[in-house]
């Protein structure tokens, strides 16, 4: 099965002159940083993956135009996952959408108590969660990867994604870095043993001239959750739908 990305027109706050319709997500996102630093809930409920509930709302535009769409709820049914191990964040903003062709949003990865990418970034929902679904599903298992120290185990699947050697060709099986995070040179990574999935994160820092990310020195976060943990994310990102738009 194949996916192909398209960039939509950025319609983000970042992108335009500040607009009165365009949500100020920057609060937003200071209230999800201390979310996550300062849990309000015991930490064996929030290491529960809290499944999105999809309510259909029903609109008509100027022109007569009927449009159902599905939206996530908001607070904690935009988290999948333990944010303090592993989670998806997941957001669309109406104001950044002129229609539903993109469903434009925020996408986050946490690992380890640290959100990716660290800046508001446009992604394209609608697409980016159907890759990131599948590239959970089709993990790899490589034991002698799972058992390496954090930087250099994500030095190697660096390696192994993007080769130096041009006739070698490019093996995403540990990539699970959303279009918007790779943009951005977030990358996130993950390998499996027999039982446990080991997530590996990291921002870096693209040499121009060699056409390659600089892998001397860089922090990686990591966690690790189970596979039983791994599929109930799976389950709640294969329960959302955006924008099931129907003209009447």
């Amino acid at each position: 099965m194949s996916f192909y990305i398209v960039r939509p027109p950025d319609l983000s706050k970042k992108a335009r002159v500040p607009d009165k319709d365009i949500p100020p997500y920057s609060a937003k996102i200071v209230a999800l940083h201390d979310r996550l630093f300062r849990w309000p809930t015991p930490l064996a409920e929030a290491s529960q993956t809290v499944r999105p509930v999809l309510p259909m709302c029903t609109s008509v535009t100027q022109s007569g135009r009927r449009t159902q769409s599905y939206t996530i709820a908001k607070e904690k049914r935009m988290i999948l996952g333990n944010p303090y191990k592993f989670a998806v964040l997941i957001d669309p903003v109406e104001g950044w959408n002129t229609d539903d062709t993109f469903c434009n949003g925020i996408l986050f990865l946490c690992v380890n108590g640290n959100i990716y990418p660290k800046e508001i970034e446009t992604a394209t929902l609608r697409y980016e969660v159907e890759l990131l679904k599948h590239n959970l599903s089709k993990l790899a298992t490589n034991q002698r990867l799972y058992d390496l120290p954090p930087q250099q185990a994500f030095m190697e699947i660096y390696n192994i994604t993007f080769p130096e050697n041009v006739d070698v060709d490019n093996d995403y099986r540990f990539d699970i870095s959303p279009t918007s995070l790779a943009d951005n040179n977030y990358f996130v990574f993950a390998v499996c043993d027999s039982t446990n999935v080991r997530i590996l994160a990291s921002k870096l820092d693209y040499e121009l001239e060699n056409s390659r990310h600089r892998l001397q020195d860089i922090s990686v976060n990591e966690a690790i959750i189970t596979a039983t943990e791994l599929k109930e994310i799976i389950s709640s990102l294969d329960n959302i739908a955006f924008n099931k738009t129907a003209a009447q």
